[in-house]
């Protein structure tokens, strides 16, 4: 596994990871790999939405004229 150095890390986000890993019973590095994960997996589904988006208006161009009015 490949390993991540964060420095800098502002002094109150430090103590409320470390207070939310606690509570849910895990290690501060544990709770930090979690929710990169889940930031990286929301960003993943932002995308493929916005993607789908695009394809769906791309469709309703493509539509005949009088299909417009059914909007």
């Amino acid at each position: 596994m490949a390993s991540l150095n964060i420095r800098n890390v502002p002094d109150k986000l430090h103590r409320q990871l470390k207070r939310t890993a606690k509570s849910e019973g895990r290690s501060l590095n544990s709770h930090v790999i979690s929710v990169l994960r889940l930031s990286a997996e929301e960003h993943l589904r932002r995308q493929r939405m916005r993607e789908g988006l695009k394809e769906y208006r791309e469709f309703v161009k493509s539509l005949p004229h009088w299909a417009t009015a059914l909007r």
